[in-house]
């Protein structure tokens, strides 16, 4: 897996990937595994405010939990808990994956440039080009004569406007 799809699988930038390995202290292995960590980790983060290595932790909890929600942290007298719907996150990693997967990455430089048979563009539009085909197959002499002729046609039409 690239930086890139490892990136759209945890739903953040590829910045963000690098800074939060760097935040974790640890270099990352572009795995599904780790991804799924992170992701979760980047929910918890975001929603709860907390630093990224807490987070981190409490991702992983979640995810090693059999039951499908699993309470993170809570209050002493219970009234605030951190809850995760694992199976939900799981079905929106899943997702996002299928998305790294999926994704076609930009190959670096400049793109190929396509050139495009301009007659066939010509015909695929309906236009007629039986005149640039006699044209064309006129010797190069007689063409290149008829250009000077009208030329110099012209240079004679803006002498006579000046």
């Amino acid at each position: 897996m690239t930086l890139t799809q490892f990136a759209i699988a945890v739903g953040a930038g590829t910045k963000w990937v690098q800074n939060a390995a760097a935040a974790l202290g640890r270099p990352l292995a572009y795995t599904e595994e780790e991804a799924r960590c992170l992701g979760l980790a980047r929910v918890i983060q975001s929603v709860a405010g907390m630093p990224l290595q807490r987070a981190w932790e409490f991702a992983g909890e979640a995810l090693a939990s059999p039951s499908k929600h699993t309470v993170l942290a809570e209050s002493v007298d219970g009234s605030v808990q951190v809850n995760v719907d694992v199976r939900r996150y799981l079905v929106t990693f899943t997702a996002l994956l299928r998305r790294a997967y999926s994704h076609e990455p930009r190959k670096r430089g400049r793109p190929v440039a396509t050139r495009t048979d301009c007659r066939w563009t010509a015909e695929s539009y309906g236009l007629d080009v039986s005149q640039i085909d006699a044209n064309m197959r006129r010797p190069l002499a007689e063409r290149l004569r008829e250009a000077d002729d009208a030329a110099e046609l012209m240079n004679r039409f803006r002498s006579l406007g000046r």
